[in-house]
């Protein structure tokens, strides 16, 4: 044998002899996933990219999937959208990884495709703001990709305003007006609805619609407080006098509308709601809020006290909560009794005796009764009336013009009565006293008076008592009115309102009116007006003075009146004298050249000579100015009588200027009248609502007050001389009032 051949052989019988497996495949393992694929979020027309990392033996294979259906040509470890859609969104992303020994498949993943948008999502509002404050628009935009803005005022771009906001600082009447917003991207332009800034002064808030009673059960259901209010901007709602906050049962607290959601027994109680804006807040009525026992009966209406005369009948009603729910009993006692017919609602004694006087109470229960299912009502009380009697009659009275007369009835009955005094066949407002007073009788104030005198029991008249009303030997008049006060570049000017005339006089009247200025440094007033200027408007002709001269005529004039003079003719204050004005009403504008401001008077003389007056001749009848009144100030009216005796009506009119639209007003105006020496001679907060004040107010002319309003008023008869009225707000608060003074006839 060759040694080659032998070679061969050998290397055959070696690998004849090798074990078997010597030369197997490797080991084959299974795929696992090392990292999972992420979910992504994309704009529209951007690439999405999906990657997957997996290990196992032999390397794996993979397939992507979209919703569990597999992606042609998707058998890489990434998956790759060149250009992503909407649609491409609509699903989950899995891939399946294997090899030959098994497979898996991964978490889902998915795909966010964002769109190109522009939405406007929140429109700019109306603002309304007084001048001074700061005011502000906003809008809120939804962009991709993102937006531009720019804001515009009526209609002219605003440099600078390029946010979703705009603010005004302090906003003045010129940057009134309309406000838009425009957004812009690539999708298009949207411009808002138009937002109006209006600058200017708001009333106080006035409520329209009070909030009423309300009852729900404890934990079950909801009640609901309104309140509705003019030229309101906050509302908060108190319960007992505490404000509520939004919480627990309640909802609203800062709207029109309080909800109370399934309240426990604590939320019963006293709502309000204080309705305000920037000049000022009111409160509404109270309503109360019943919280219902389940199943337990409450009592909503006690029976109520009463008076009943003999042989008439009487009756006691109670009203429960729930209100006409089925299923309640009733048991009346009297003075602790049961009262064995006294078992529904009402309690009836149809003919009432002596022996039914007492204490009446009843207990509500329900049926079939329950552990604590019954509840007593408070005591009501039977009187036994006695019959009406005059005993002391009105008595007839002679007086002279001026004169204060009283009326007086004096009665017994029980109840206690009413009475109702007439004039003749005239009810007299006001006039429910058992003394009726006239503070200064006129010629018209003559007639017959009788009262009428009512309580439970019946209605008895008294006799007529006569009143004879004498003219008195000398008049007074009105001679001067005047009004210090000041005008400022918020307030420039204000006008003062007198009229012409009287009872039985005719032709045209000689008045002097000033508006001194400069001249009014020599009495120590500081800050004068230093160029006032002056309008007298008569039957639609208006005549203006500047400076007023020097002229002859007026400084006779002043010294005719009894005016004090100017400081020279070259003075810069302003004077007018008319010969003729004629009968009615005239008013008088004052304010500074290029309204300055400073302190001023404005007065209004009766320049007929005293010779020349007689009975027929006009008189100056009243003056009346309305202002503002800062806080802590007053305004000052001042007027002189001559001639005799008068008396004069004054009036500080705040609360009821609402009634007129005007703004800010004088919630509570007081009046204070002193004479020459400084003495306060009568005062005023309230006025009453008598019904004496509401027949002057008739008799001079004057619109009527409210009974309950805060507005004040003064009658006085005055001996010849000078007066001060003086008004100001209660506790120094400032606004705007009406300062008016009549002659009263």
């Amino acid at each position: 044998m060759s040694h080659s051949r032998w070679l061969i052989s050998v290397i055959y019988i070696a690998a004849s002899a090798t074990p078997a497996g010597v030369f197997a495949q490797p080991a084959q393992t299974a795929p696992v996933i090392t990292l999972q694929p992420s979910s992504i979020s994309v704009n529209a027309g951007q690439s999405a990219l999906f990657t997957v990392v997996a290990t196992g033996t032999p390397p794996p294979t993979y397939q992507w999937r979209k919703n569990g259906t597999a992606i042609p040509g998707a058998t890489g470890n990434t998956l790759n959208i060149p250009s992503a859609t909407t649609l491409d969104s609509l699903g989950a992303y899995t891939v399946v990884v294997s090899n030959a020994a098994g497979s898996v498949t991964s978490n889902p993943a998915t795909l966010t495709v964002n769109g190109n948008r522009l939405a406007l999502t929140t429109q700019p509002t109306n603002v309304i703001v007084t001048s001074g404050t700061s005011a502000g628009f906003s809008a809120a935009v939804s962009a991709n990709p993102p937006a531009m803005y720019q804001w515009l005022r009526n209609g002219v771009v605003i440099a600078g305003a390029t946010a979703t906001t705009h603010s005004i600082p302090n906003a003045t009447a010129a940057q009134a007006g309309t406000y838009t917003f425009i957004a812009a991207n690539s999708v298009g332009v949207l411009t808002s609805t138009p937002a109006t800034l209006t600058i200017g002064v708001l009333p106080g808030p006035a409520i329209t619609q009070q909030p009423f009673n309300g009852g729900v059960n404890a934990g079950d259901g909801t009640a609901s407080f309104t309140v509705g209010a003019n030229n309101a901007t906050a509302f908060q709602w108190r319960k007992n006098g505490t404000n509520v906050s939004n919480g627990g049962p309640y909802s609203g607290a800062t709207s029109p509308a309080l909800n109370v959601t399934d309240p426990d027994y604590s939320a019963a109680g006293t709502y309000s709601a204080v309705v305000s804006n920037g000049n000022g807040s009111t409160t509404s009525d109270p309503a109360t809020l019943t919280v219902f026992p389940v199943q337990v009966p409450t009592i909503a209406t006690q029976p109520a006290s009463r008076t009943a005369n003999l042989g008439s009948s009487a009756s006691f009603t109670v009203v429960p909560n729930p209100t006409g729910a089925p299923g309640f009993t009733y048991q009346w006692r009297k003075n602790g009794v049961v009262i064995a017919n006294g078992t529904t609602e009402t309690y009836t004694i149809a003919s009432v005796s002596p022996a039914d006087a007492g204490s009446y109470t009843v207990e509500v229960g329900n049926d079939p009764p329950a552990p604590a299912t019954k509840v007593t009502s408070a005591p009501a009380t039977l009187a036994i009336g006695v019959p009406l009697l005059i005993t002391t009659q009105p008595a007839s009275v002679a007086a002279t013009e001026r004169q204060a007369v009283s009326f007086t009835v004096v009665a017994t009955g029980t109840p206690g009565p009413t009475y109702q005094w007439f004039k003749d066949t005239t009810t007299l407002q006001g006039a429910t006293g058992a003394t009726y007073t006239i503070p200064a009788v006129t010629l018209a104030d003559a007639g017959s008076y009788r009262v009428v005198v009512t309580n439970s029991g019946g209605t008895v008249t008294s006799a007529s008592a006569v009143l004879t009303v004498g003219v008195a030997t000398a008049r007074g008049r009105l001679a001067n009115l005047s009004v210090l006060t000041s005008v400022s570049a918020a307030d420039p000017s204000f006008i003062v309102g007198t009229v012409v005339g009287g009872g039985g006089t005719s032709g045209a009247k000689a008045v002097l009116v000033r508006a001194a200025g400069p001249s009014l440094a020599q009495f120590g007033v500081g800050n004068p007006l230093a160029d006032p200027q002056l309008t007298l408007v008569k039957g639609g002709t208006a005549t203006t003075n500047d400076d007023w001269g020097g002229t002859a005529a007026l400084m006779a004039a002043f010294a005719r009146v009894g005016a004090f003079g100017f400081v020279s003719g070259a003075s810069k204050d302003a004077a007018l004298l008319e010969s003729a004005l004629p009968l009615g009403d005239c008013t008088v504008q004052v304010g500074g050249v290029g309204n300055t401001a400073g302190s001023v008077i404005a007065e209004v003389y009766d320049a007929t000579p005293s010779d020349d007056f007689g009975g027929g001749t006009p008189r100056l009848l009243n003056v009346s100015v309305r202002k503002p009144i800062a806080a802590g100030t007053s305004l000052t009216a001042g007027f002189v009588i001559t001639g005799g005796p008068r008396a004069v009506l004054v009036r500080a009119v705040g609360p009821t200027l609402v009634m007129f639209n005007v703004p800010g007003v004088m919630n509570d105006p007081q009046i204070e009248l002193f004479n020459k020496q400084g003495t306060r001679i009568a005062s005023n907060d309230n006025w009453g609502g008598g019904g004496t004040l509401t027949g002057v107010y008739t008799s001079v002319g004057a619109f009527l007050l409210p009974a309950a309003s805060r507005d004040s008023a003064i009658v006085e008869t005055l001996q010849p001389g000078d007066y001060t009225a003086v008004v100001s707000g209660v506790g120094g608060a400032g606004g705007t009032a009406l300062i008016e003074i009549y002659e009263v006839p």
